[in-house]
């Protein structure tokens, strides 16, 4: 959230988006430290919670 994107509208939209999946009961936000820096989820990884 200290990277915002150069469209502000865009960000606005970003963070709105944010706001409302934070309020769906399926849905966990997490948010990564700032000095992690850049992350890149990898999705096979994130579909795979058992390990």
């Amino acid at each position: 959230m200290r990277r915002p994107v150069a469209d502000s509208k865009a960000w606005d939209e970003q963070l709105a988006r944010l706001v409302d999946m934070s309020e769906v009961a399926s849905v966990a936000l997490q948010v990564l430290p700032f000095a992690v820096g850049a992350h890149h989820p990898n999705p096979v990884a994130s579909a795979d919670r058992s390990t």
